[in-house]
């Protein structure tokens, strides 16, 4: 029979890890080291998506050494080195994330905490795909209104318009509904 402790602890462990799996954002942490040393299921399901255990970013890995590999990942690996160091301890980052398939954007979010002496980073990537995708048809929404807007002052400059009934005048001088 298991201790009354031993048994808590391990229903602990096991609560505990079945939070960390039920979010839906991709999160590892990290140590000190830049070794990621443990992952959620749903980054575990995100890298499998996106090729497999070959694409090699779990636990074990150097966080740091893969972030370095692009552009956008390199800030993300400069800030978590600077979280790590003990520089700020909450950063975000809003960056692009194409596959071969679809136009992807994601939001990194570092936080740390620690724990006896250690330094760690909780690193956890949000996809924001949809926001992206729905402030770009927002803005383009804007410029096509802002165009046609434009469009109705340079006719309301050619085209008699009464500026009460919004009527336009013809040739005759009789007025028609807009």
């Amino acid at each position: 029979m298991l201790s009354a402790n031993l048994q808590n602890s391990r229903i602990s462990d096991t609560l505990l890890r079945g939070a960390f799996d039920s979010v839906p954002s991709h999160i590892a942490i990290v140590a000190m080291s830049g070794l990621i040393v443990m992952v959620n299921a749903a980054w575990k399901r995100f890298g499998v998506n996106n090729g497999g255990p070959s694409c090699g970013i779990g636990e074990g890995l150097d966080y740091l050494k893969i972030a370095n590999r692009t552009q956008e990942g390199a800030r993300v690996g400069k800030a978590l080195e600077q979280a790590l160091a003990g520089g700020a301890e909450i950063f975000t980052e809003e960056y692009p994330c194409h596959s071969l398939h679809e136009e992807r954007w994601f939001k990194c979010t570092i936080s740390t905490f620690q724990m006896n002496s250690e330094r760690f980073a909780v690193v956890r990537h949000d996809d924001i795909t949809q926001q992206h995708n729905n402030i770009a048809e927002i803005r383009n929404k804007s410029l096509e209104l802002q165009r046609m807007n434009e469009d109705l002052q340079w006719l309301q400059g050619i085209i008699p318009t009464c500026s009460y009934c919004r009527r336009i005048r013809n040739d005759a001088g009789a007025w028609h509904e807009l």
